[in-house]
């Protein structure tokens, strides 16, 4: 049995078929970037998945405020918001002005017993803030916290 030639191959002169050139390789041009974009096949990044050794801590911003003098507004001119209205929460400064103001208008009136009500709220509120401001927990006007360092 005689196999039929191949009518596409190539022979030389004795019949012996000849290897084709194999044609040259064409450079393979990247694909476009795209922003954001996952290819198919490739793993998604998650940031949970970065080995610890490799995480860099990022500093804490604080506040430009500075926390020592915010603590000496807090605790001599507390009651009546000056810290307040030197970190820039106007809207908490303001309201203790305006506590304070009732309290000085309801001494000696037929309201002295929420006037007292009131001197205690003041005190309290004054001294909390002292502590948020010796522990670094008190925010600024842009909600940065007024504390040393970072």
């Amino acid at each position: 049995m005689t196999v039929p030639p191949n009518p596409y191959a190539e022979y030389d002169s004795e019949g012996m078929p000849v290897a084709k050139p194999a044609k040259p390789a064409q450079p393979q041009t990247p694909p476009p970037y795209v922003p954001n974009a996952v290819t198919p096949g490739q793993p998604v990044f998650v940031p949970e998945q970065v080995p610890a050794a490799y995480q860099v801590p990022t500093p804490e911003i604080t506040s430009i405020k500075s926390p020592t003098l915010t603590w000496v507004l807090a605790l001599i001119l507390g009651w009546i918001g000056a810290h307040d209205f030197y970190t820039g929460n106007h809207k908490i400064g303001a309201l203790k002005v305006v506590l304070f103001f009732a309290l000085a208008f309801m001494i000696d009136t037929a309201l002295d017993p929420v006037a007292q009500v009131l001197v205690w709220v003041l005190v309290l509120w004054m001294f909390l803030d002292v502590g948020r401001v010796f522990f670094g927990k008190y925010t600024d006007g842009d909600g940065f916290p007024v504390k040393y360092g970072g």
